[in-house]
């Protein structure tokens, strides 16, 4: 593929120390397991993805070298980061400033990334099971749900997005520290007001999501009926932030 769109997934797998605020899934094991399924099925499902970071924020321990030579059997690159996130912060704040402290640091450590015109970013435990249309069908560099039907408008979706790497760094890295989860201001807030100056277009198909919350426990799927609306509302612009 000429010049292929790298793919960030973001984790926090050893969370059970540490008490954030609205947090339901805590199980070590049970995270790891969904972090490890997750990368694997980017490097066999995603033919559109060549490369794959996975950046973890509680320095937790894995070897992940089974992973990365089955990436490399398939042409492809799987780099693992991980530190220890500010936790102080994130359990006062909640897990938007520990979810854009990742993001951070990926930019700032990532090989790939460095080198990388844009980048999408995918929340470490979620499946997109249309993403090969996604990235085919979205020609701009830039990418960002602005609130879903019957929402309020000033909210803008982090769980995946695409975004041209010099824009993130000048305009979103350092937002997260406005994050307040207790106080009912989150990640997609403080998204929505960095971003809501830009014409801003969605994906050119509407992402299909699978997966659990790790703050409520609800599911990412869709009910058919649900995301064939979304798609259509996609298809309308619905999603784009317009001007």
């Amino acid at each position: 593929m000429k010049n292929p769109i790298p793919l960030l997934l973001t984790g926090s797998i050893a969370i059970e120390k540490y008490n954030v605020f609205q947090t339901v899934l805590v199980d070590t094991q049970v995270r790891l397991n969904q972090y490890i399924d997750s990368i694997e099925y980017a490097i066999v499902k995603y033919n559109n993805i060549n490369h794959i970071i996975f950046c973890e924020n509680t320095n937790f321990e894995y070897d992940y070298s089974e992973l990365v030579s089955k990436a490399y059997k398939r042409g492809k690159t799987l780099e693992i980061i991980r530190f220890t996130g500010d936790y102080k912060n994130i359990q006062r704040k909640g897990k938007g400033y520990g979810e854009g402290e990742i993001v951070k640091y990926a930019i700032e450590n990532s090989e790939i990334l460095n080198s990388s015109l844009c980048f999408i970013k995918l929340t470490g435990r979620v499946l997109v099971k249309n993403m090969d249309k996604c990235i085919e069908t979205t020609k701009n560099e830039t990418a960002f749900l602005f609130g879903p039907p019957h929402s309020k408008k000033n909210f803008v979706q982090t769980i995946i997005y695409k975004v041209n790497t010099k824009f993130y760094y000048n305009v979103l890295l350092n937002v997260y520290f406005q994050v307040n989860d207790p106080e009912g201001y989150c990640l997609e807030h403080a998204f929505y007001e960095a971003l809501k100056k830009y014409p801003i277009k969605s994906f050119g198909r509407y992402p299909d999501l699978d997966g659990t919350s790790g703050s409520v426990g609800y599911s990412y799927l869709m009910p058919r009926k649900e995301y064939l609306k979304a798609t259509v509302y996609n298809m309308i612009g619905f999603y784009n932030n317009k001007i």
